[in-house]
């Protein structure tokens, strides 16, 4: 028997938890509700209410926003030049230079949603059953269909999943045998082949996992052990440890295409007890069974947490002090936390994510918080998702707010609206604002 060696390659040639080479049924590429990968579909996604219906999230992409109501549909805002609110772009209203839609509008087609995962111009929706369907943008292969078009109709990617994350131009799921699956950009051959788009998932070969978490241009994942393994691109010390002396590169940023363990700084030892582990850009965060946050990588902009900024690596996982966490979110190099009902972020704070900043010493011109920070009036807060540009929260009485980057009408107004200051260049609200038109949640 063969064994598999410890890296991502082709479905069609991926190996089952004994090494030997998998069977997959790849379907055709005609209409809507074309499924590449058929998992066990027997064990649905457990609501993480563990009622009949689910709990309202919100997730932030690139240019959108979108909110998962309790009833399990999906409502999205912002721009839609390629259908990723669900609509059709020439049925959308202009935003200018662009369509979008500064109101919540309903993805057709989507129900029983249980979680939704945004990338920068596509989203992704896993429902009850377990079924993962995307929409938006497909210049890259994030709607795993063959050639470019876009479609604002959700289409059939996966079935018999457990778990889903995407960033940038790719996406990834996480089936009920606890493979790993993952299809879009892939440049630098964090899945698969380098230098190829992948329009049909990929199985990254690895034992069963338990959470996943894709960024820009690296990925983690949690094990059923609770380890932690990272790979991708590294961004002074952003996979968690020692790169190999013949280590490649993509892009000028050395890569490593082997999954290994982060690692403790204080032990050297693999950081163990991780319930789930967050990618940024440069900047990965994990949180403890016991709610404790460590994280690692590029501290330039103060995203470690450390109270202070430095742009030296940090390749190994460093507790950040004081904060235990109900839940953690990293987009780019801002970390959030809700810690006791309140949302505390820190990290890099340009357009406005960190409220009115200025130029910090510790972060030289950079526009940082080093420590964590209560983000005012957000508590108590029950759910939390940023992107790109952006931060949204969902309050425990049930009501959405949003600041940052508003360059898309992503934060429910156009761009051109008095509440808007400029940042960086951008358009943006610094202060949480309370987005209307939503539809109930709960």
């Amino acid at each position: 028997m063969l064994a598999c060696p410890f890296l991502a390659i082709l479905a069609v040639q991926a190996c089952d938890g004994g090494g030997e080479p998998a069977s997959v049924p790849i379907a055709e590429d005609a209409g809507r509700d074309a499924t590449w990968v058929v998992g066990d579909s027997s064990s649905p996604v457990d609501p993480d209410d563990g009622g009949s219906s689910v709990r309202a999230t919100v997730a932030v992409g690139g240019t959108f926003a979108c909110v998962l109501a309790k009833d399990g549909t999906v409502w999205c805002w912002g721009k839609n030049d390629v259908g990723q609110l669900g609509q059709d772009p020439a049925e959308t209203p202009s935003c200018g230079a662009f369509p979008c839609s500064t109101v919540p509008v309903k993805v057709a087609g989507l129900e029983n949603v249980a979680r939704i995962a945004l990338g920068d111009d596509f989203g992704c929706a896993l429902d009850l059953g377990g079924r993962v369907r995307c929409w938006g943008s497909n210049a890259k292969g994030q709607l795993a269909a063959r050639g470019i078009q876009s479609s604002f109709e959700p289409r059939g990617v996966v079935v018999g999943a457990k778990d889903l994350t995407a960033a940038g131009a790719h996406a990834c799921a996480l089936t009920t045998d606890g493979f790993v699956w993952c299809w879009g950009e892939n440049t630098c051959g964090m899945f698969g082949e380098p230098g190829a788009v992948e329009n049909a998932p990929v199985r990254v070969v690895l034992p069963p996992m338990a959470q996943i978490s894709i960024g820009p241009d690296a990925m983690c994942v949690t094990g059923v052990d609770g380890r932690v393994l990272c790979w991708g691109a590294d961004h002074r010390g952003s996979l968690g440890h020692d790169l190999q002396p013949d280590a490649s590169e993509c892009d000028g940023v050395p890569f490593d295409r082997v999954p290994r363990s982060v690692q403790v700084l204080d032990t050297e030892l693999p950081i163990t007890g991780v319930s789930d582990v967050h990618v940024g850009s440069g900047v990965v965060c994990a949180r403890l069974a016991d709610g404790k946050v460590s994280c690692w990588g590029d501290n330039e902009r103060g995203a470690l947490g450390r109270g202070s900024a430095d742009s030296l690596p940090h390749p190994r996982a460093a507790e950040v002090p004081g904060l235990v966490a109900e839940r953690l979110e990293v987009s780019g190099q801002t970390p959030c936390a809700i810690t006791g009902g309140r949302l505390m972020c820190w990290g890099d704070g340009s357009f406005g994510r960190l409220g009115p900043l200025e130029a910090d010493a510790g972060c030289g011109d950079h526009l940082c918080r080093a420590s964590a920070f209560p983000i005012p009036g957000m508590m108590p807060v029950r759910d939390v998702a940023s992107g790109p540009g952006s931060i949204a929260a969902i309050k425990e009485d049930v009501t959405v707010w949003m600041w940052g980057r508003n360059a898309f009408g992503e934060l429910g107004l156009l761009p051109d609206d008095p509440a808007n200051v400029d940042c960086d260049g951008e358009r943006c609200v610094p202060e949480p604002r309370r987005l209307e038109g939503l539809p109930p949640l709960d």
